[in-house]
């Protein structure tokens, strides 16, 4: 009996700690079970979505997934649990409606003859926003005709327009 409560304490202490982890990790993780239930969200999930644990793990991937009809999550079910893997681009709906897009890393395993997949999700509207500000900058020094670069500290060139390579006698 004593080893077996060690073994039980050491176990819950295990728990603590994989919930602790996942709880402060930066990207939403979920886990969810062949008919697309939630069965498990952590805090970031809650926080990225607007829902509460409680109300998280009351959906399904359809309703958060704009792109997830039951037939779509079948298909992709099928395809992680195949490749045990798999990396996507999507847009999950907040509560309060707004969609915004994602990158899923999903990860398929079985646990007492059950399989899962666990989703770890980042949301993509920072890096969407910086890409769309990136190419609305470089169209507009490609526009004008003065010269226009940009050279790092190991004197490299990041950015030249048409107008410095012209300038400067070199093709981009």
């Amino acid at each position: 009996q004593p080893r077996q409560l060690l073994e039980k304490g050491v176990a819950e202490e295990r728990l603590a700690v994989l919930n602790f982890a996942l709880d402060h990790a930066r990207e939403a993780a979920f886990l969810t079970q062949e008919d697309g239930k939630i069965e498990y969200a952590n805090e970031e999930a809650c926080r990225m979505l607007g829902y509460t644990l409680t109300e998280l793990l009351g959906l399904r991937v359809k309703d958060i997934d704009i792109h997830f009809s039951p037939e779509d999550w079948r298909a992709t079910w099928k395809k992680t649990r195949e490749q045990k893997f798999t990396l996507i681009e999507s847009e999950h709906r907040h509560k309060s409606g707004k969609v915004f897009p994602v990158e899923i890393r999903s990860n398929y395993f079985i646990y007492n003859h059950t399989g899962y997949i666990l989703d770890l999700v980042r949301d993509l509207s920072h890096r969407r926003l910086t890409e769309r500000n990136i190419a609305v900058m470089t169209f507009a020094l490609n526009s004008v005709k003065e010269a226009a670069y940009l050279i790092l500290e190991d004197s490299s060139f990041q950015f030249v327009n048409e107008a410095a390579c012209g300038m400067l006698g070199y093709e981009r």
